[in-house]
Order: structure tokens, then sequence, then C-alpha cells
């Protein structure tokens, strides 16, 4: 392995590593960003179901709440995963194949979120809450988007320099007489 591919391969490395922690980290982010959303537009819910005689206040904010706990740990889960599998891959370990394709689902929704809070940056009462919101949709867009682009090349790197990683363990062996 050449010099400059090494340095290649080692700042790809770390791009992986370091943006595989970043998903870790927003994930965390996004789930609290979900739960302060429902928080904030939970004036919107009641006025949907304000008519119905059949749901209670009370029926209404157990479903909420699950509701909420269930898809902030959804978010979260995924972005476990694929911070994790990131991870995996940067330090060479077993890697888990299809954290690829999750992080451009990620990314897509991420993209999706972001135009929802642009779109709503200037309404009034939620300008606080929608740049907090787009600051984290901007971050986590830049970090998957690095993510998957470091991986794809890691793995190309890879299996690129087979043999070079190869000879690279015969010379750091000893020899035996």
């Amino acid at each position: 392995m050449t010099d400059t591919s090494g340095k290649t391969m080692r700042r790809t490395t770390d791009n992986v590593l370091i943006s595989g922690t970043a998903v870790l980290l927003l994930g965390a982010w996004s789930s609290i960003k979900f739960c302060v959303s429902v928080f904030v537009h939970r004036s919107e819910l009641l006025d949907s179901v304000q008519g119905n005689e059949d749901v209670t206040m009370l029926q209404l904010f157990i479903v909420t709440v699950l509701m909420t706990l269930f898809f902030a740990t959804g978010s979260m889960l995924v972005h476990i995963y694929i911070g994790v599998s990131a991870r995996a891959l940067a330090l060479d370990r077993k890697r888990k194949p299809p954290f690829l394709i999750l992080s451009c689902v990620l990314l897509f929704i991420t993209v999706n979120s972001a135009l929802y809070s642009l779109l709503y940056l200037f309404d009034e009462g939620n300008e606080d809450a929608e740049r907090a919101s787009l600051i984290i949709d901007l971050t986590l867009i830049f970090a998957l988007l690095n993510l998957i682009a470091s991986a794809r090349k890691l793995r190309k790197i890879r299996k690129e320099s087979p043999a070079d990683s190869q000879a690279k363990d015969e010379l750091s062996q000893p020899e035996t007489v």
C-alpha cells in the first residue's frame, strides 16, 4: 500500500467513524426533537378530535404518549443501528450490509423534516423550536451524506487493496526459522 493510499484509507476510515458517532448522538437529539414537536403541536391534535365525543382527554393523552414513545424509540433504534454499523465498518469488525440502505432512507426522511422545519420557520410562536429542529436536521443530513460517501469509498478502497493488506500482514509477522 502506498503512502497516499494509506493516508486516504485512514482519512476515509476516520470519516466513517466520526459520522457514525455523529449519527448515534444526533439520534438522541432527533428523538427529543420528535417528543418536543408533539408537545408543541398538541393543540392541533386536540382541535382535530375536539368534536368527537367518543374520545376522552385521558384516552387521547394515553394514545399520544404511547405513539410518541413508539416513534421516538424507533427513531433512536434506527440511529443506533446505523451508527454502530458504521463504526463497525470503520473498525473493520463484522458489518451489517443493509445499514447503507437504511442510511439513505433516514437521509430522505431527514431532508423532508428539514423542509418541513424550513416551511414552518416563520410561524408565530414556533420560531425557536423550528430553528433548533432545522439545525439538528441539517447537521444530521451532513453526517449522513458524509457517512454514505465515506462508507462507499472505504469499501471500494478495501476491495481494491486486499493484496496490499495481506502483504503488510506478512511483513509485520516475525520470521520463524
